[in-house]
C-alpha cells in the first residue's frame, strides 16, 4: 500500500493533518488512505486560495451564506426565496453567531419561542422545517453528527379558514368568462393545477384524443422551470369534459402554436401575477366575489373531490401530492365520515376475529 503524506491511520480509520499558519488540523476518519489523501489535498488547496472554513469556527451564519452558495442555488426560485428570507429574517438574526458545533436543542427551544411571538404558528412551521434541512446538510457535509433541530418538537399545525369560492359562485364565474380566461379557471378548479403548472402548459402537453394532461414545466418568477413541485406532479391525469371542450375551443381561437396562454409576442407565457393582480381581481369584482388567489380554486378543486366521496389515497392522487401526509395535514377535517367508516370497518373486522378466537 502506498504511504501518504499527512496520513494516519488510527483504529480502523484513516485520518489526515495539515499544518497551517502555526496550527495543526486534523480530518474526520475516511474508510481508505486514499479518501483521506484526497480530502487532505483538496482541503490543502481550499486553505492557500483562502477558500478553507474551520468547522470547529464556523458559525451557523457561515454554513447559511454557503448552504444557499453552493446547494440552495440549485432549487425552484420560489423555493430558494423562500429559504433564504427564513434564514435572512428570522432564524440569523437568533442564532447566526452561534457556532454551528455549539447549537443546541436550547437554542432552537429559544429561537422557536421567540418566533412564535413574532408571526404565526404555521409560518413558525416553516422557518424550523427550513432551519431543520440546512441542518441535514451540514450533517452530509460532515459539519456537524447530530441535527439539534430535530430534538425540539414543531408547535402543532392551526387549521386557517381560507376564503374559497362556493361551487355556485366559481360555475357562474366560470361561465360569464371570456374563453381564455374560462379555461385559466377550469384548469384550476376542476383539475386542481397549480397555477405554475397553469400558465406553464404547451399545446403538446394536452392529448385531446384521450382527454388527458401532462404536466412537463411550470412557469414561475418570469421562469421556465423542468423541476416540478413533486415527482408526482409529472404524471398524466385525465380532464373532465367540460375542461376538454373549452380548451379544444381556445385552441382554434388562439393563434399560438406552442403556449397554451402566451403573452404578447407569444414569446413566453402570461406572467402569473399579473394575470392575478389586474385580470382575475377585475374579474371577481365584477361578480361581486370576495378577493381570493387563484390558488384558493386548487383547494377547492379538492374539497370538492371529497365531498363527492372520493378516498383519501385518490384524493392523493388526483392533487398529485408526494405523500399521503401531505394530502392529510391540508385536508384531514373534509374526512370525518372517511374516517368513521374506517373505524366502524376496524370494529368488525375485531370482532370477527373475537368469534373465531
Amino acid at each position: 500500500m502506498p504511504k501518504y503524506k499527512g496520513v494516519q491511520k488510527k483504529r480502523s480509520k484513516w485520518y489526515w493533518y495539515i499544518d497551517y499558519q502555526g496550527k495543526r488540523y486534523w480530518s474526520k476518519g475516511f474508510d481508505t488512505a486514499e479518501d483521506s489523501a484526497r480530502d487532505r489535498s483538496i482541503t490543502k488547496n481550499k486553505m492557500i486560495s483562502g477558500a478553507y472554513v474551520d468547522s470547529h469556527k464556523m458559525t451557523v451564519r457561515d454554513f447559511a451564506i454557503k448552504y444557499l452558495e453552493d446547494f440552495a442555488s440549485g432549487l425552484s426560485s420560489g423555493t430558494f426565496e423562500i429559504r433564504e428570507s427564513n434564514l435572512r429574517l428570522y432564524i440569523l438574526p437568533f442564532i447566526g453567531n452561534v457556532k454551528i458545533q455549539d447549537l443546541k436543542p436550547f437554542h432552537i427551544l429559544t429561537l422557536q419561542k421567540k418566533l412564535l411571538e413574532k408571526t404565526t404558528v404555521n409560518n413558525t412551521r416553516k422557518i424550523m422545517t427550513t432551519l431543520r434541512t440546512v441542518l441535514n446538510k451540514a450533517i452530509k457535509w460532515d459539519v456537524i453528527t447530530v441535527n439539534p433541530a430535530l430534538k425540539v418538537d414543531l408547535p402543532e399545525y392551526e387549521e386557517t379558514d381560507m376564503t374559497i369560492l362556493n361551487p355556485d359562485q366559481i360555475l357562474k364565474l366560470i361561465a360569464s368568462s371570456e374563453i381564455r380566461e374560462r379555461c385559466i379557471l377550469s384548469l384550476a378548479a376542476f383539475a386542481g393545477l397549480r397555477s405554475g403548472e397553469l400558465f406553464g402548459l404547451m399545446w403538446d402537453d394536452i392529448n385531446f384524443e384521450k382527454d388527458t394532461i401532462t404536466l412537463n414545466r411550470q412557469w414561475t418568477h418570469k421562469r421556465i422551470k423542468e423541476k416540478l413541485k413533486s415527482k408526482k406532479s409529472k404524471a398524466e391525469f385525465p380532464m373532465v369534459k367540460d375542461l376538454a371542450h373549452a380548451l379544444k375551443e381556445w385552441k382554434l381561437m388562439s393563434k399560438c402554436k406552442s403556449w397554451v396562454f402566451p403573452a404578447r409576442g407569444e414569446v413566453h407565457p402570461l406572467d402569473v401575477d399579473n394575470w392575478s393582480k389586474y385580470t382575475f381581481k377585475i374579474l371577481l369584482e365584477a361578480h361581486n366575489l370576495p378577493e381570493v388567489k387563484l390558488h384558493s380554486l386548487r383547494h377547492f378543486f379538492a374539497s370538492a373531490i371529497i365531498h363527492s366521496g372520493v378516498k383519501a389515497e385518490d384524493v392523493k392522487e388526483l392533487m398529485r401530492h408526494s405523500s399521503y401526509q401531505i394530502t392529510m395535514d391540508f385536508y384531514r377535517h373534509l374526512f370525518p365520515g372517511q374516517l368513521e367508516e374506517a373505524l366502524d370497518k376496524f370494529h368488525n373486522y375485531i370482532a370477527a376475529v373475537k368469534k373465531n378466537v
